[in-house]
């Protein structure tokens, strides 16, 4: 297999205490928008350097934030914990809990790209883009320590040979039914593995289906059915993998929906809310910047039975964002979400188009009525950061991320 060109992709509570702050009006040289005073960066240069991280985050039950992100000593990536403070108002303690260091031979992978998760047992799982066997990647296990304080302990539960069982995992892990792990390589296959029913034994790995494209990371959905996204050449399709019905049986692939052809078109990450309603988003480089969307079934999940809904359009004018990327959702069905760019005008940072917005969906009062957007933040590149990604729900009800500029952690209370 030839060496995949080095893209990466813009990557899925309770309500808080805090009371909700007033709105203030904030403008870089254009028309005013809502932007919260209740938004607060957390951690500056955190991650080792002034480049955040390219994959998502987690949180752990122990309030900590877990993620993975380039540099370390070896240079090769590292796992990371920011944990909360002792008290309100305190600072995040970051640290490293796992470097990883090919070279040093064992196969231990490196360049952690895809997001992580954690399993029942409490260790994380992710994936290294590189390293492992001929430089095709790894799958990886992250035990905790078994005494406070102690060393995590990883194991490579699957290294990639680049043969027919394909390479290099640019995208993040899902996890199933009974701790199954699903992820996808790229150019397209899809692939899961399964634990061994014996402790210490090897793990089963299988793939599934070549989706093709690029695919992103993959989403368990209701009756263990997978749900992901690919982009290729502009074109962007949904697509799902039913389970086998009977043992030995293969998957099956179905087309939800088609994009039609749009230069520089690029899907993210995908949320589900519940068995046939889907949201999603696209960055474009047409006159439109990217597109909030939904999708709905009839029930039968099968191409042309699934009806989109634009919520959202982002213009061409930066002011409102440029490049949306993974959507969370809060109480009330509001929808959050980053663009990656844009926000603002004449910004000595980040260019006449802006460091990035966050920003807020509002469903409809009625059936059929307007989505409602307002712009909760617009990054500056300064103490904030800039070009924010990875943007999570927290256990207290509030909104966290991270910025890839500016190695920022931020917290928005909602």
């Amino acid at each position: 297999m030839s060496t995949p060109p080095r893209t990466q992709f813009i990557q899925l509570g309770t309500r808080p205490a805090a009371a909700l702050a007033a709105l203030a009006w904030f403008a870089f040289g254009q028309p005013a928008q809502a932007t919260r005073l209740d938004f607060a960066t957390l951690c500056s240069l955190c991650y080792g350097g002034p480049t955040g991280p390219d994959t998502g985050l987690v949180f752990g039950q122990n309030g900590a934030i877990y993620g993975a992100a380039g540099g370390g000593i070896s240079e090769q990536g590292v796992i990371f914990e920011l944990a909360p403070p002792a008290a309100p108002g305190g600072t995040w303690t970051e640290s490293v809990i796992y470097q990883f260091n090919d070279y040093a031979g064992g196969g231990d992978g490196r360049e952690p790209n895809g997001g992580l998760v954690f399993g029942a047992n409490g260790a994380l799982y992710g994936t290294t883009v590189y390293g492992g066997i001929a430089d095709n990647g790894t799958v990886f296990e992250l035990a905790p320590p078994t005494v406070p304080g102690g060393a995590w302990t990883e194991t490579i539960l699957y290294r990639f040979t680049g043969e027919s069982d394909g390479g290099w995992p640019y995208a993040g892990l899902a996890i199933g039914r009974d701790g199954v792990l699903y992820g996808t390589l790229y150019a397209g296959p899809a692939f899961q593995l399964k634990p061994p029913r014996t402790a210490g034994g090897a793990w089963v790995y299988a793939l599934l289906y070549d989706v093709g494209g690029d695919a992103n990371s993959l989403l368990a959905g209701p009756k263990g059915v997978l749900y992901g996204t690919t982009s290729y050449a502009g074109v962007g399709t949904v697509f799902d993998l039913a389970p086998p019905q009977l043992k030995g049986d293969a998957w099956t692939y179905g087309l939800i929906y088609f994009f039609s052809p749009s230069a520089g078109a690029q899907l993210g990450p995908l949320l589900i809310v519940r068995a046939g309603v889907i949201f999603g988003s696209e960055g474009l480089d047409t006159a439109e910047s990217g597109v909030v969307f939904e999708l709905t079934s009839n029930g039968q999940g099968q191409a042309g039975q699934w009806a989109e809904s634009v919520l959202h359009t982002f213009p061409a004018d930066p002011t409102d964002g440029v490049g949306p990327g993974e959507l969370v959702m809060g109480p009330k069905g509001l929808l959050y979400g980053t663009t990656v760019e844009g926000g603002g005008t004449h910004n000595s940072a980040c260019g006449e188009v802006g460091c990035g917005t966050l920003f807020q969906l509002k469903p409809p009062a009625t059936v059929g009525g307007a989505w409602t957007e307002v712009v909760l933040h617009r990054f500056t590149g300064a103490s904030d950061g800039s070009r924010p990604g990875n943007l999570i729900l927290g256990p207290d009800g509030a909104l966290y991320g991270t910025t890839g500029g500016g190695g920022t952690l931020f917290r928005l209370i909602i």
